[in-house]
């Protein structure tokens, strides 16, 4: 048996019989070792070839494979004794220790390469990929068969490839830039790519560059999360001042429609059975002054959501049922050129969401795609159950409601900005601005994410996502109804508190014409006042925010000095967090401002009269 060649090296062999004597030795074992072949050496002890050799076992039961390093006149040998067979006891097998060393080596990158969460690729200086890994496979969609060979650029100007072959050429080491690159299926992802020189000959004059082995690293879902960052940091900064101003816009028109609303019941303009044509023009009038105010106050209570103090009211409802529900008013905005397809998960959807919201929310949307296609198309609503979270563990289940229109698309360069309050591509008195800022707003309320995707000529779709209550729906409560006729009140004595003028005034008229007795105090402290003076009131209606002592402050006073006495909240927006949370749970009476007539009467009527 003579020597042959393995990885490019020379491997020798020698046979042992039982004894441990050489039964053949070829000359690529005796070069390897330093020994020069003589005739005699058949039937010496392989101790006396390599007295450094380890007792080797004479039994079959007991041999097993041994390795060991010997000092050969060229380097270090690795040397290999197998079991043989029938009167061959051991075959030892003799090769450089480089060549098990650089084996090994390749074994361990072949391991590193295919293990490596990041995708890495190899390619060579015509830009043809050499080594594809699994994970490149799963970030870019081709396999290995389909990419090696083909040229695939990793770094798509051959201008900038040029360059960094010439700088890894001269030693310039890592070099590292970001970009987007193309996937089998056309999307594109964001990379940051670090590239390294490949050598063959490293470390020697003959040292040349043969290669760049590039590793990839997918920014794609870190940049959602500091686009998403960056959104909710705006959203924040326009919140505080929204919520501001949304509370002081509430306040005027709380008195804008309180005195319309006592404008209506005044006989002289029409109020009650005046039958008079001045009368019935002054009543056109003042029910045009209330439609705009309550238009107002829709508009107001986007911004008040996104500035998260308006108070919401989350319960389970089915997605579906809410969708079918919405059909009907979502087709009359779309109009007849746009068909609205519903296609919806067979199962229930469970989540827990402002009811209120989630319709403003389709109602939104609905309007954004019929001005994206104003030529006709189709709005479709789908939905399905979805899992959030690359992690297992942390994942969870969701419902996943998508809007996707066929109209125009949205330009790549401004679909960062959408959903910025006030931002608008829509002429000036088309839009406020306010529409996709309350989708996000609302959608993060209910601990849910939005997505978007755009292509211009294409279509637009949005993903709204939102977590999965595995309760099912409870009933709805049966409301009572108040009629809004007659005079709901009964001469019950009623404190209110309101610390801006106009508000308190035109309210306590109200309440009044009601059929209410009234008393008024500008803030907490002059209530308790009140109060301490003569506590025979049947009810206190108060603002939340106030000077000296809000209207919480007085609740909690309140429950001490006059646990009986009933309070209905009255406010534009809600500060307070825990405040908040009690209205959402129904532990306390709450009225958003301004409210209407019906709205004020039913209130504290039902308040009146679960005590």
């Amino acid at each position: 048996m003579d020597g042959y060649a393995r990885d490019g090296y020379a491997v020798g062999t020698c046979l042992l019989d039982h004894d441990g004597v050489i039964v053949h030795l070829d000359p690529a074992f005796a070069a390897l070792v330093g020994h020069t072949i003589t005739g005699s050496d058949c039937g010496r002890h392989i101790h006396e070839l390599l007295p450094d050799a380890p007792a080797l076992a004479t039994t079959q039961e007991s041999r097993e494979a041994l390795r060991w390093r010997h000092e050969g006149p060229e380097g270090a040998v690795e040397i290999e004794a197998r079991p043989g067979s029938g009167p061959i006891a051991h075959v030892l097998l003799a090769r450089p220790a480089a060549a098990v060393d650089d084996a090994l080596a390749r074994q361990q990158l072949e391991l590193i390469f295919e293990a490596s969460p990041l995708a890495l690729v190899i390619s060579d200086s015509d830009r043809r990929v050499r080594l594809w890994s699994r994970s490149a496979e799963r970030a870019f969609g081709w396999t290995r068969e389909e990419i090696v060979g083909q040229t695939y650029p990793l770094i798509a100007d051959a201008d900038l490839f040029d360059q960094l072959w010439r700088n890894l050429e001269q030693g310039r080491g890592l070099e590292s830039f970001e970009g987007k690159r193309r996937c089998k299926d056309g999307s594109e992802i964001d990379l940051r790519i670090h590239t390294a020189p490949l050598y063959q000959y490293r470390g020697t004059p003959e040292q040349q560059l043969v290669g760049v082995i590039a590793l990839l690293e997918d920014l794609t879902e870190t940049r959602q999360l500091q686009q998403r960052a960056q959104l909710n940091e705006r959203m924040e900064a326009v919140a505080s001042l929204a919520g501001g101003l949304g509370h002081e816009i509430n306040n005027l028109l709380a008195v804008v429609s309180n005195t319309g609303e006592l404008l209506r019941l005044d006989p002289r303009l029409g109020g009650h059975d005046n039958k008079g044509s001045e009368g019935s023009e002054a009543r056109l009038h003042i029910a045009e002054l209330l439609r705009a105010t309550g238009l107002a106050r829709e508009l107001v209570a986007q911004l008040m959501t996104f500035g998260r103090r308006q108070v919401v009211r989350p319960e389970i409802v089915d997605l579906n049922q809410r969708l079918q529900a919405n059909a009907k008013v979502l087709r009359h905005v779309l109009g007849e050129r746009i068909h609205l397809q519903l296609d919806l998960d067979d199962e229930a959807l469970p989540i827990r969401v402002d009811t209120k919201q989630l319709d403003q929310v389709l109602l939104n949307l609905a309007v954004n795609a019929a001005d994206a296609m104003a030529e006709g198309g189709r709005l479709t609503l789908s939905t399905s159950r979805r899992e959030l979270g690359d992690d297992k563990q942390q994942s969870a289940h969701h419902a996943c409601l998508v809007v996707r229109d066929t109209g125009t698309g949205i330009p790549a360069e401004i679909l960062p900005r959408i959903f910025d309050p006030f931002f608008t591509t829509k002429q000036l008195g088309a839009g406020t601005g306010l529409g996709l800022a309350h989708v996000y707003s609302v959608v993060s309320q209910s601990n849910g994410q939005v997505e978007v995707e755009s292509q211009e000529g294409v279509g637009t779709s949005f993903y709204l996502f939102f977590p999965l209550i595995e309760l099912p729906a409870p009933a709805p409560a049966p409301r009572r109804e108040a009629s809004p006729a007659g005079r709901p009140g009964s001469n019950e004595r009623i404190l209110l508190v309101e610390d801006d003028e106009g508000v308190r005034r035109s309210t306590s008229r109200l309440l009044m014409a009601l059929g209410y007795r009234v008393e008024a105090a500008s803030d907490g402290l002059e209530a308790l006042e009140i109060l301490a003076d003569h506590a025979d009131f049947d009810l206190v209606v108060t603002d939340v925010a106030m000077p000296r002592l809000n209207g919480p402050g007085l609740a909690s006073r309140m429950q001490e000095l006059y646990p009986s006495l009933p309070v209905l909240f009255m406010s534009g927006n809600v500060d307070a967090v825990e405040l908040r949370d009690q209205v959402a749970r129904g532990d306390v009476s709450f009225l958003q401002k301004p409210a209407s007539l019906r709205e004020l009467a039913q209130a504290t009527r039902a308040v009146l009269d679960a005590v």
